[in-house]
C-alpha cells in the first residue's frame, strides 16, 4: 500500500490522502488514479457518534485530521479525540483535555491568569441577576456565550455600552445559548 505523502480537505469536508501508486491497494476500492502516478483516497470518517456506533471506521487509519466541532455539551470538541486515544488511533490537533478546557472561557481565563498570562478583565454570569452594579472593567464590553467557539454568539450587538444594553444582551445570550 502507499504511504500517504500529501493530505488536504475538499470543499465538502472530505479528507484527501495522496500516495504513490506503485504497489498501492485500497481494500475499500476507493483508489482513484491521478496524474503523476498518485492514488487518492477520500474518506469521511464522521464524528464522535459515528465512531461510537462503528469503531471499525477508524481502525487501521494512519492519521485522523480532527476538525470535529461536536454537537451539544460543554466538552463536545473533546469527545472524538478521547475516543481516538482510547482506540489507539493517531490524530492531529489538540488533545481532549486541551479542547475541553479551552472551550470554557472562564476556565481558560483562570488558567491563563494563574500562569501569569495577562488577560483583559472579565466577568461570567449565569443569570442577569448576577450582574454587579459596577463592572470590574470599563465600557464598552463584549458579551459572548461561555462555551462557544469560532465566534458563535458574537455579532455587532455583542458590544454594549450601557448597563441596560448589557442586561438585555446577557438575557438574550442566556436564552439563545443557555450559557
Amino acid at each position: 500500500y502507499a504511504v500517504p505523502t500529501a493530505l488536504a480537505w475538499t470543499d465538502d469536508g472530505d479528507l484527501v490522502v495522496a500516495g504513490y501508486l506503485a504497489g498501492t491497494r485500497d481494500p475499500g476500492g476507493r483508489a482513484r488514479h491521478g496524474a503523476g502516478g498518485l492514488a487518492v483516497w477520500v474518506a469521511r470518517l464522521g464524528g464522535a457518534s459515528d465512531v461510537v456506533g462503528a469503531p471499525e471506521r477508524v481502525l487501521g487509519v494512519e492519521l485522523v485530521f480532527n476538525i470535529a466541532e461536536g454537537a451539544g455539551g460543554r466538552c463536545r470538541e473533546a469527545v472524538l479525540p478521547a475516543l481516538l486515544e482510547r482506540l489507539g488511533v493517531p490524530y492531529a490537533g489538540s488533545g481532549p483535555t486541551a479542547l475541553a478546557l479551552a472551550l470554557d472561557k472562564a476556565v481558560t481565563k483562570r488558567l491563563a491568569a494563574a500562569s501569569g498570562v495577562p488577560t483583559p478583565r472579565w466577568l461570567s454570569v449565569a443569570s442577569v441577576d448576577q450582574l454587579p452594579a459596577e463592572l470590574p472593567m470599563r465600557w464598552p464590553v463584549i458579551v459572548k456565550p461561555r462555551y462557544e467557539g469560532s465566534g458563535l454568539g458574537i455579532d455587532p450587538e455583542a458590544v454594549v455600552s450601557t448597563p441596560r444594553a448589557l442586561a438585555d444582551r446577557v438575557a438574550r445570550m442566556l436564552a439563545q445559548w443557555r450559557q
